[in-house]
């Protein structure tokens, strides 16, 4: 999740856009889609994940995005080709100064950006930085949950620096209100062997 990898420059020309300016507002993939249907006067379907860049896009001098952070995603599926394997998941929170990013077979790493750009010095175990490691933690784990990444568990929540124990199921009531689920499907898995069809 090192910024080598992960700050990416984002180019846009176009009607509207002041030329020779730069913004550091973290932006996302997730935004492009948005974005597009912004500008071609189309609402964004509620199920879309991200922002239209357009406000920023317009005024890139003085928009911010009223977020708290963004995330990033890396999945590593190895086959052994290339002298390395394996299953090697991250998913990183950013906002902009601080950088959490939780490594789930390896340390996680919390940076501060603004005082250590080249990410030399973890700050995942400093006590002085708890509130804002513990903020992106939370964070990551309730967009992991609104995303429905396919890799959210409860190993997310324990980690050798902070366990927090799961609020809920995945077939519990409050699981479904948080996902806008119906109380009950056609097949509930809860019946199973309580002799209801």
């Amino acid at each position: 999740m090192y910024e080598e990898c992960t700050r990416i420059p984002f180019i846009v020309r176009g009607p509207g856009i002041p030329a020779g300016t730069t913004c550091d507002e973290p932006v996302t993939l997730m935004d492009l889609l948005p974005t597009v249907l912004d500008y071609a006067g189309q609402p964004q379907p509620n199920i879309l994940q991200g922002q239209s860049l357009r406000p920023l896009f317009e005024n890139p001098l003085e928009h911010r995005f009223d977020r708290e952070a963004v995330q990033i995603q890396f999945n590593r599926f190895g086959v052994y080709h290339d002298g390395y394997g394996g299953f090697y998941p991250i998913r990183c929170a950013l906002d902009g100064r601080f950088k959490l990013a939780l490594n789930l077979f390896d340390e996680d790493e919390l940076y501060d950006l603004a005082n250590d750009p080249d990410e030399r010095q973890n700050l995942i175990n400093d006590p002085s930085f708890t509130r804002e490691r513990d903020r992106l933690h939370d964070w990551l784990l309730q967009d992991m949950e609104r995303c429905q990444d396919p890799l959210r568990g409860h190993c997310w929540n324990r980690r050798s620096w902070r366990q927090i124990e799961p609020q809920h199921t995945f077939y519990g009531l409050e699981k479904r209100a948080c996902l806008g689920l119906p109380e009950t499907f056609d097949f509930d898995p809860r019946g199973m062997g309580s002799g209801r069809p």
